[in-house]
């Protein structure tokens, strides 16, 4: 199906989306192939069920663990522990971090400050799930922090192996240039796709200490932005176990 919509077979490409979806109804990199499908058919209402940000974005505010009197102590640990952490690679091959670096899974760090994160996003995504009706069975978390530099950004991506998704804001810097530098947009398909609804496109300001939540599918990127600070974010998934 992204054969077809990449070499523009957009219909034929719909057509055996929806196939796979049948079986598999929740396998985001589908979902995210089909939205771009539903757009270069015109087929707004689809769209816009596979990428409304407004109804699919929700904001969640994470309880205070109580080893940090004030949530900036808490947030100056995590960026501590995510610039100094031993797996942080800069342009880790095959993901989409553009000067910046990423970890590894931190799901089994003992840092205390992580440790603490990852309690209050699994507690995140299980309510998460249970709202959205489609949780699975049982999943695993895939959580990994994010420094960006000078110029640093996300190009646009999805997280084909979650059902769920999520990112923490741990810094972020007052950016220099661009109202909307460092923002987080959501809903625009890849540029292979050629499929753009201007419609559904949605920017979010992000604030340090503060959680957002998304089903895997919803295509999203950060804006480039220029900054004297690293730009450090924690993102994570809830990935289904068969």
């Amino acid at each position: 199906g992204i054969a077809e919509l990449q070499s523009g077979a957009a219909a034929a490409a719909a057509t055996t989306l929806d196939s796979s979806l049948a079986r598999m109804p929740t396998h985001a990199r589908a979902l995210g192939a089909r939205a771009a499908a539903a757009i270069r058919l015109g087929e707004h209402d689809k769209a816009a069920a596979l990428l409304d940000a407004d109804r699919l974005v929700r904001r969640h505010a994470i309880a205070l663990p109580p080893a940090y009197p004030t949530r900036t102590a808490f947030n100056v640990a995590l960026a501590q522990a995510a610039e100094q952490h031993p797996t942080l690679i800069r342009s880790r091959p095959g993901k989409t971090t553009r000067n910046g670096g990423q970890t590894g899974n931190l799901a089994d760090d003992t840092n205390p400050a992580l440790a603490a994160l990852v309690r209050e996003v699994r507690a995140a995504l299980d309510a998460f799930l249970a709202a959205s009706g489609n949780a699975p069975k049982a999943w695993r978390l895939n959580i990994w922090a994010t420094v960006l530099e000078m110029d640093g950004h996300q190009a646009t991506h999805n997280h084909p192996g979650g059902i769920a998704s999520g990112v923490y804001y741990v810094r972020v810097p007052a950016p220099i240039g661009s109202e909307e530098a460092g923002y987080i947009e959501f809903g625009r398909p890849p540029p292979e796709f050629g499929a753009v609804d201007e419609s559904l496109i949605r920017t979010i300001r992000p604030e340090e200490g503060a959680m957002l939540l998304f089903p895997s599918h919803l295509w999203h990127r950060t804006i480039p932005f220029r900054a004297d600070r690293h730009r450090i974010s924690i993102a994570f998934d809830a990935v289904p176990i068969a």
